[in-house]
């Protein structure tokens, strides 16, 4: 992909915007920005090393990796609260679909909320008595 200035520009300008915008809602990612140039510079370390540029490449992948230590509570913070989000919503779906009604009656007899009638008696009752009611008037 070939960058011009400009589109290199526009995309600095629209991550800061990205970055203000969502500081005024009180999430800050800033310390990701730290956590990605000491990815860069590992990288380049590596690269540099590997072209042999050895002093250089060992320079750039000791700052980077002193940097990536810097981030490292960050990094197991983010890990732990993605793995509480995780197993929070697989224990959420597994009840969802187990999900059973608890039983009408709490008898030994086995009885469900299948074996229920959508009509209990005082509903009967109270129909035959407005049935009552009408013919006496």
């Amino acid at each position: 992909m070939n960058w011009s200035g400009k589109a290199l520009i526009g995309l600095v300008l629209i991550v800061l915007g990205g970055l203000t915008f969502l500081g005024m809602f009180g999430i800050h990612i800033g310390g990701l920005i730290g956590f990605a140039i000491a990815l860069i510079l590992i990288y380049f370390g590596v690269k540099k090393i590997k072209a042999g540029h050895k002093i250089f490449g060992a320079i750039l992948l000791f700052i980077g990796g002193m940097m990536f230590l810097g981030s490292l509570p960050m990094l197991i913070t983010v890990a732990v609260s993605v793995l509480l989000i995780y197993f929070g919503w697989k224990l959420m779906k597994k009840n969802e679909d187990h999900l059973e009604p608890e039983p009408a009656f709490s008898s030994h007899e086995g009885h469900t909320y299948k074996d229920v009638k959508g009509e209990s008696s005082f509903d009967s009752e109270w129909k035959k008595f407005l049935k009552r009611q009408n013919k006496n008037d």
